[in-house]
C-alpha cells in the first residue's frame, strides 16, 4: 500500500521536520515520510538509478550509505563516485558505518574489531551492497547516488575534433570526459566544451556514457557556463546509437552567423533523432536552451532557403517532412511534406507524395504525386535504415556556413 517492495520500511522514511498530531498512529506517520519520499524521488531519478545497475532498494541502500559518510552535498558526490569505482572492481565499499549498523549495543566510537566482525551489512567484509539500507537517506544523498563526481584533472588537453569517434575514444580513455575547441564565429576566439560524464558499468566498450554536465569557456568575455539540466530520458550514448547520429552538432539554427549546440538526446536507426539545442546568445556570450527546436524531429539546416528541415518516420510511405523559417527567433511553418499509400482500383498500392502549406490553423494539400523512394531521397534498406550513414570521422552533417576559412576547432 506504500509502494514499497522492500523486506523494510527503513530507507523510505524520508527525513525531513513534521508536524504531527499526537493522536496520529505510527501507521499514519509513516504513511506521510512514505509519500515524501515519493515526492523527492521522480521516475527519471529511479530510471537513472537502473541505467547504474541498481534497483530501487539497492538504490536506497547505496544512497543511505552515503548519508552516512558525508554530510554535505559536494562531499556526498565524491564519496559515491569513490564507492561506485569500488563496486564496478569488485571491491569492498568499506564504509565505516554499515559496519556497526545492527550492532544494539554500539557505543559511538568506530573500533578495528568493529571493522572485522561478521556482518551480512559490514562492507569491510562483504563485497557488493548490504541487504538494505542503514539509515534514511535524504535528497543530497539520493542524487550523489546518480550523479557521483570524479576530479577531472589540473590539465585538460582538448581535442582537434568534436567527431563521435574521436570523442568516443576519449570517453574510453578517461572514462570520465572529452574535451574539444570550437570556432563559432570568426570574429571569436575558439570556445573550450567539455562533456562530463560516467561509463554505467566497468566495461565501457560495452556500455552506456552517462552525460552528467557540459561546461562551455568563452574566452572572449571570461565567461564560464555549466550546463546539466538535461531533458528526463537521457540515457547516455553507446558505440551502436552514435552509429546513426552524431553526438554533438555546431549549426547555425537561427541563421545569425554564430554556430548553435546541440546535444543527442535519442538516435533512431531510419533517422528519427532528437537533439537538445542551445542558441548563442551574443549578448550573455552563453548558449541558451531553445525547446522548441528541441522538440523537432531529424533536424537539418538548408542554409540556402534559411530554412529549418525536420523528418520523421514510422515506415515505408509513411513520413512526414516540414519546412520552417525562422523569423525574429521564432520558427513559422511554411510546408509539410507527407508520404502515404493509396490502394488503387485494381488492387495495387501507390506510394505518394503530397505537398500542403498551412491555411486556416490546418494543412491545405495543393500538391499529389506518385513518390519512388524516400521522402527526403536517402537511400534506405528493407527496415528503414539509411545505407548511408553519418560518417564516424565527420563532425556534423549539417552544412556549417560560419567560420568561413574552416570549422574545425583549433587544438
Amino acid at each position: 500500500t506504500l509502494g514499497i517492495k522492500a523486506k523494510s520500511i527503513e530507507g523510505y522514511l524520508y527525513p525531513e521536520a513534521y508536524r504531527f498530531d499526537s493522536s496520529m498512529s505510527t501507521r499514519q506517520i509513516m504513511k506521510i515520510m512514505v509519500g515524501q519520499f515519493w515526492k523527492k524521488v521522480t521516475p527519471e531519478m529511479v530510471k537513472r538509478a537502473e541505467i547504474l545497475g541498481f534497483d530501487l532498494d539497492q538504490f536506497v541502500t547505496f544512497a543511505s550509505i552515503v548519508g552516512k559518510e558525508r554530510n554535505d552535498s559536494k562531499s556526498k558526490r565524491k564519496i559515491s563516485a569513490i564507492f561506485h569505482k569500488r563496486l564496478s572492481k569488485g571491491m569492498p565499499m568499506q564504509s565505516k558505518a554499515t559496519a556497526v549498523y545492527d550492532l544494539e549495543d554500539f557505543s559511538g566510537e568506530i573500533k578495528q574489531s568493529h571493522l572485522k566482525r561478521k556482518s551480512p551489512y559490514n562492507t569491510y567484509i562483504i563485497r557488493g551492497l548490504p541487504p538494505g539500507p542503514v539509515g534514511n537517506p535524504g535528497i543530497d544523498s539520493l542524487e550523489a547516488t546518480i550523479n557521483p563526481t570524479r576530479a577531472l584533472p589540473k590539465e585538460i588537453k582538448t581535442l582537434n575534433s568534436w567527431s563521435s569517434k574521436v570523442l568516443w575514444d576519449s570517453f574510453i580513455k578517461t572514462e570520465r570526459y572529452a574535451a574539444f575547441s570550437v570556432i563559432i564565429n570568426d570574429q571569436l576566439p575558439a570556445f573550450n566544451f567539455i562533456i562530463v560524464g560516467s561509463f554505467s558499468e566497468d566495461d565501457p566498450q560495452s556500455d552506456n556514457f552517462i552525460v552528467q554536465y557540459i561546461e562551455i569557456i568563452n574566452p572572449s568575455n571570461k565567461v564560464q557556463q555549466r550546463i546539466n539540466n538535461f531533458r528526463s530520458g537521457n540515457y547516455g550514448y553507446d558505440k551502436m546509437a552514435l552509429g546513426f547520429a552524431h553526438l554533438v552538432q555546431f549549426v547555425d539554427l537561427n541563421f545569425d552567423g554564430y554556430l548553435d549546440f546541440r546535444l543527442l538526446f535519442s538516435a533512431g536507426a531510419t533517422g528519427n533523432n532528437y537533439y537538445d539545442s542551445y542558441i548563442y546568445d551574443q549578448a550573455s556570450g552563453k548558449f541558451k536552451f531553445d525547446s522548441e527546436i528541441s522538440e523537432l524531429c531529424g533536424v537539418t539546416v538548408d542554409n540556402d532557403n534559411k530554412q529549418i528541415v525536420t523528418y520523421g518516420r514510422v515506415s515505408y510511405c509513411d513520413e512526414t517532412m516540414e519546412y520552417y523559417n525562422v523569423i525574429e527567433d521564432k520558427l513559422v511553418l511554411v510546408k509539410v511534406e507527407n508520404s502515404r499509400e493509396k490502394k488503387m482500383k485494381d488492387g495495387t498500392f501507390v506510394c505518394f507524395k503530397y505537398t500542403g502549406i498551412p491555411h486556416n490553423k490546418k494543412i491545405k494539400n495543393i500538391k499529389k504525386e506518385p513518390l519512388d523512394g524516400s521522402l527526403d531521397k536517402r537511400a534506405r534498406g528493407p527496415l528503414g535504415i539509411p545505407y548511408v550513414r553519418p560518417s564516424a570521422t565527420e563532425p556534423s552533417p549539417i552544412k556549417r556556413p560560419m567560420p568561413k576559412e574552416n570549422n574545425m576547432p583549433l587544438q
